[in-house]
């Protein structure tokens, strides 16, 4: 019988969207790969768990250290890498990255506050389509990218 490879020798699938050369948007990307997530810091028990397939969406940004608890506090699924200005988000589909994303790095640039977001629920809201349409939020989200970049182009 053939031994079956071990996550590690299972390929990541990693989608890049075809952008411009010059795109803001070049080096990020959309990864899907098997993972057991945890959705809840405390586990009653284990049908909390999620094993399914996940999307990692990332995005070069950088986020100053007084931000930073604020910009995490937000998800459990948004990691941030410091050392490569690399924010990380982790749910079942892409647009549900975008949304996290979107706030994250408007928390970055001081747009708005992490308890205003917590307190009116507005990732769920936003998750449950009463937001702004993907349109909008891709633009808003394009724009505080470049904003992020042109004020903090040397961290």
């Amino acid at each position: 019988m053939e031994n079956l490879p071990s996550n590690n020798d299972i390929p990541l699938i990693t989608l890049v969207p075809k952008e411009p050369e010059n795109s803001y948007f070049q080096n990020n990307v959309h990864v899907i790969k098997d993972a057991c997530i945890l959705h809840n810091a405390v586990i009653a028990s284990y049908k909390n768990y999620h094993t399914n397939k996940a999307f990692f969406s990332t995005i070069k940004v950088y986020v100053p250290v007084d931000k930073l608890f604020a910009v995490l506090a937000i998800s459990d699924d948004l990691k941030y890498d410091m050392q490569r200005h690399i924010l990380t988000a982790f749910r079942d589909n892409i647009l549900q990255n975008i949304i996290l994303l979107y706030f994250g790095i408007q928390i970055a640039n001081g747009n708005i506050t992490a308890s205003k977001i917590i307190t009116n629920n507005l990732i769920q809201k936003y998750f449950n389509g009463d937001g702004p349409p993907y349109s909008k939020i891709k633009r808003d989200l394009i724009s505080q990218y470049k904003k992020n970049h042109s004020k903090y182009s040397n961290p």
